[in-house]
């Protein structure tokens, strides 16, 4: 996953999504131009069926965090994201959710990188 097999325009920004907070795993991120982001964390394991992996944007702090979608069962997703989302917010990170909330953040992360 990385931006070689991409077209040069838009432009592509490629990284390494490392273990964070609780995570053991890694992953792949790309952003491509401010709209696109396509993320690999097919490493993460299995969840059971009363919780999933959000895909957020956020900044340095942590302090906003912006929830992009969440990912297939496979670790896996294509978001279409805000181009403001992109430039107002550095980084990529990946959350594990129960399914009986939704919107908020679980405070709870496996899977981190900036872009920015």
């Amino acid at each position: 996953m990385d931006c070689a097999t991409h077209p040069a325009s838009p432009p592509c920004v490629a990284g390494a999504l490392s273990a964070y907070d609780k995570g053991k795993t890694s992953g792949r991120a790309r952003l491509i131009g401010e709209q696109e982001i396509k993320l690999d964390a097919s490493t993460l394991p299995r969840l059971d069926s009363t919780h999933y992996y959000e895909c957020w944007l956020t900044d340095a702090s942590r302090a906003r965090m912006a929830p992009v979608g969440q990912l297939n069962s496979g670790g896996q997703g294509d978001f279409t994201v805000s181009t403001r989302s992109v430039r107002s917010l550095s980084a990529v990170e990946v959350s594990i959710q129960q399914t009986a909330t939704t919107g908020n953040y679980s405070g709870v992360s496996v899977l981190r990188s900036s872009y920015a």
